[in-house]
């Protein structure tokens, strides 16, 4: 026997590791060794004892503690442990038992503090038999088992503080199972695989660890929980299941470093499933890696998702406020991330979503309230993230760049999905940047980077109630922003950045099959530079087909396509503002209007305007041309929200344009000014439109008023139409800054003015027909006109300058001579600052009113300063 003990010298010393796990449970060292082999058994000192069931008579012979060592052979015995004992198999390659009666346990062990190690098990493959059946009995040792050919493999029931280790568990229908409270039990290093029917699985049983099992090929899952909670997953592998590890009612999980490969689902939490937390898991070569049904308020973070056949990660059925962040969810099938079915309030945080071959990097699918933030979802087949039928969504800071694998790619796309809040994406290089599709209404896109697409940069399609604000859209295949069709309506175009475009800047049409394009446009303040710049032709602007808009304070420069290069081209459009707007050095007219007719023209068009809370005051000249400064969101939006505007109140010009206005823009250096063609019944007024070849062109249009304009071009107009050039003589401050509006400023006007009222005394004569203007606008006593010479040029700059600095004569007494001293200089900026802060005197309340208002304040101090200092004009008034 002694030779026999010695080949069990590793077998014992393991034994002392678990024997000192059953001391923590409150258990003893054995006193006594009861060897066994196929015959029977013996203890070292006593005899040999016969027996047909010799593990079962060992341990009938046993006392609590004892150990009982089995030898190799083949065993037939359905065994009782219902003794604190060690059993001990001389290895499981060289010890088998099967059962003798199939439909009971080969290994029901019953009582406490049993370590159990070095079988192989087989044959208890009735419904509900085990291998090893633990019930109602704690801390036990499960081993180095083999087990194959039973229903279950090993089994747990009402049983806490068990360790299952190092065992090998397959073909059996089930491989190990913990059911009916079985807690606080550690199932570490055990492989399990080929069970059909599930690999490990735990029912109603809370607080266990799962560490280090392999759990593959099976059927069914391989690692699942079903009203399970409080368990933690760690460093297991499930690969070639149904479900890798499988989740059901069960909360308060951790799974983390866990990887799933090969199976249906790498891991999925279905119905029933909170407040889970997924950490660090790998899941790839799945259908979907990580799939959520009916499941909420769980964590997902730094789980890799890739490679899966359809998803990575997918939400459905109403799983709502979950938490994605830090996945990898790349080169799946279809998509990244997937949102479905009124998955509601989820957060998706920096998430890594490229390179999914058929469709979308992150998908959010009749799922309100989702907010995406910090993603990255490039090189996807369609678009780097989509809304649709989503609601009330929050898309900030992502990148979204180079989705252009079909022609659909796209940067982000919202499809029929209302008040998402859109800013500062990056969505470069795609097919298309951001598009809003049919019933996307009420959507703000702000601060975004939507250059370098092959289509577009932005799109609004059939959707209303867009705020599109502070965005670039460069370098796009097409155009920078369109907007196309009806029932586009109420959009806004806010401060963004349109250059480089190969067609156009902003474009709003209609589908030719559509009645009508869009409606209630506002387009401000934008930056439209360089487009048409790979093409024949290409606009700043292009408008058609559509109704009611506002273009007001937008730059518009340097348009150069070969040919048809305007600043703003107006085609078939009903009812339009047009003001304030910087156009120059386009390669075709600054501003076309093409086919047009309004509701009949006005003579009293404002020289100011407003937007909300905004004043927009008329232009002035001068002879340096650069981008107007930004207005600032507080000017119109007070209401402001985290830098979104939400609602328009106000608008430049009339509330809603009810004809068709061009006003107080400047035009300058391009080949044309303004040109009509088959267009009627439009007030241009208050423009100042110099260095172009041609002033204005009109060509087969009739009954439009121009008034108040300052012309200053190679040729300045050319009219075969009957148009009307002035209104009747009114009192009002003219562009030129005279006291009466009545025609346009014309710089080649030879006429005189003999009254003094700032009207010629004979009409100007336009080329081209038979009009006239009655009431050319003439230079006389020009304000800032300091050497008399009937212009403002820098001759007058160096006359003041002179007349200031060195006292040289100027032909006139100055308006800003507040010291009646028949001199301006700084002692008049002095007397009337000293006038508005401290009520000395000056010798003429008019003089002090530089700038005509009927006040004399701070601004007009401001106004002289500026004059003498820097050249600027004053607003002359008579004594």
């Amino acid at each position: 026997m002694s030779e026999k003990n010695e080949k069990f010298g590793l077998l014992l010393a393991f034994g002392s590791v678990v024997l000192a796990l059953a001391l923590l449970c409150g258990g003893t060292s054995s006193a006594t060794t009861i060897y066994v082999n196929t015959s029977g058994w013996w203890i070292d000192t006593a005899h040999f004892n016969a027996s047909s069931t010799p593990i079962q008579s060992g341990i009938t012979n046993a006392a609590a503690g004892d150990s009982i060592v089995v030898y190799a052979g083949s065993y037939i015995e359905n065994i009782i442990v219902n003794k604190s004992v060690i059993l001990e198999a001389e290895g499981p390659d060289i010890v088998r038992v099967t059962a003798a009666d199939p439909s009971r346990h080969v290994f029901n062990l019953t009582a406490n503090w049993v370590n159990i190690s070095g079988f192989n098990i087989t044959g208890a493959s009735q419904w509900g038999k085990a291998g090893i059946s633990v019930e109602s009995a704690d801390c036990c040792n499960i081993s180095a088992i083999k087990a194959s050919g039973n229903n279950y493999g090993i089994y747990l029931s009402s049983s806490s503080n068990n360790i299952l280790q190092k065992n090998v568990l397959w073909n059996n229908s089930y491989g190990i199972q913990l059911a009916s409270s079985s807690d606080y039990n550690l199932i570490t290093t055990n492989i399990v695989e080929l069970n059909p029917s599930g690999s490990i699985s735990l029912s109603s049983s809370s607080n266990n660890r799962l560490e280090k099992n392999r759990a593959h090929s099976s059927t069914d899952r391989g690692i699942s929980l079903y009203d399970s909670n409080n368990n933690t997953l760690t460093n297991n592998s499930a690969h070639q299941n149904s479900c890798g590890i499988y989740l059901s009612s069960s909360s308060n999980n951790t799974l983390h470093n866990n990887t799933a490969t090969s199976n249906y689902c790498g891991i999925y939490l279905n119905w029933g499933n909170e407040n889970n937390r997924l950490t660090n898991n790998t899941l790839m070569d799945n259908t979907n890696g990580i799939e959520l049904r009916v499941s909420s308020n769980n964590t997902l973070e730094n789980n890799t998702a890739s490679n899966n056949s359809i998803r990575g990660i997918y939400l459905w059925a109403s799983s709502n406020n979950n938490t994605l962040e830090h996945n990898n969810a790349s080169s799946n099938g279809w998509f990244g991330i997937d949102l479905y079915d009124s998955s509601w309030n989820n957060r998706i945080l920096n998430n890594t979503a490229n390179f999914n071959k058929e469709y979308i990097g992150i998908y959010v699918h009749e799922s309100d309230n989702t907010t995406l933030i910090n993603n990255t979802a490039i090189y996807n087949n369609w678009e780097g993230i989509r809304l649709e039928y989503s609601d009330n969504c929050t898309v900030l800071n992502n990148n979204l760049s180079s989705n252009n694998f079909t022609d659909l790619g796209t940067g982000l796309l919202v499809w029929t999905s209302r008040n998402a809040i859109i800013r500062n994406n990056t969505v470069y290089d795609n097919d298309y940047g951001i598009y809003l599709l049919v019933g996307s209404n009420n959507n703000t896109i702000i601060d975004n980077r939507a250059s370098y697409c092959e289509v577009h940069g932005i799109v609004v399609y059939q959707s209303s109630d867009a705020m599109v604000y502070h965005n670039t859209a460069n370098h796009s295949g097409y155009h920078g922003i369109f907007v196309y069709d009806t029932p586009t309506r109420n959009i806004t175009i806010w401060n963004n950045t349109a250059c480089h475009n190969y067609y156009n800047g902003i474009f709003a049409a209609k589908d030719p099959a559509s009645a009508s394009g869009p409606s209630n446009l506002t387009i401000i303040g934008n930056i439209l530079r360089d487009n048409g710049a790979g093409d024949d032709f290409g606009y700043g602007i292009y408008m058609g087909q559509g109704s009611d808009a506002i273009i007001a304070d937008n730059y518009i420069a340097d348009n150069a396509a070969p040919n048809h290069a305007y600043g703003m081209k107006i085609f078939s459009f009903t009812n339009a503002t047009i003001h304030h707007n910087t156009i120059v050095k386009n390669n075709d007219y600054g501003i076309l209007l093409d086919d047009l007719s309004g509701s009949g023209t006005s003579g009293s068009f404002g020289t100011t305007s407003t937007r909300g809370a905004a004043t927009i005051q008329t232009k002035t000249r001068g002879d340096t041309i650069s981008p107007p400064a930004r207005l600032e969101e507080k000017d119109f939006y007070p209401d402001y929200y985290e830098g979104a505007p939400r609602s328009l109140s106000g608008a430049v010009g009339p509330s809603t344009p009810s004809t068709i206005n061009v006003a107080e823009n400047w035009i300058a250096n391009n080949l044309g000014g303004i040109s009509l063609n088959s267009s009627d019944s439009i007030t241009i007024a208050g423009n100042t439109i110099t260095g172009n070849s041609i002033g204005i062109h009109l060509t087969s249009s009739n009954d439009n008023l121009m008034y108040n304009n300052y012309f200053n071009n190679t040729n300045n107009a050319d009219d075969d139409g009957m148009n009307k050039w002035n209104i009747t003589k009114a009192e009002g401050i003219n562009i030129i800054g005279g006291p009466n509006l009545g025609g346009n400023y014309w710089h080649d006007y030879t006429g005189t003015d003999a009254d003094g009222d700032g009207l010629g005394d004979t009409p100007y004569d336009i080329p081209g027909g038979t009009n006239k203007d009655h009431l050319p606008l003439v230079k006389a006593n020009l304000c800032g006109d300091v050497n008399c010479n009937g212009a403002v040029n820098m001759g007058d700059v160096g006359a003041l300058h002179n007349h200031v600095q060195y006292g040289y004569a100027i032909c006139d007494t100055w308006i800003g001579d507040v010291n009646c001293d028949e001199k301006v200089n700084m002692g008049d900026v002095g007397l009337l600052h000293n006038h508005v802060q401290y009520g000395h005197q000056i010798c003429s309340d008019w003089a002090g009113d530089v700038n005509c208002d009927t006040k004399i304040n701070m601004g007009d101090v401001g106004a002289l300063h500026n004059h003498v200092q820097y050249g600027y004009a004053l607003k002359c008034c008579p004594s």
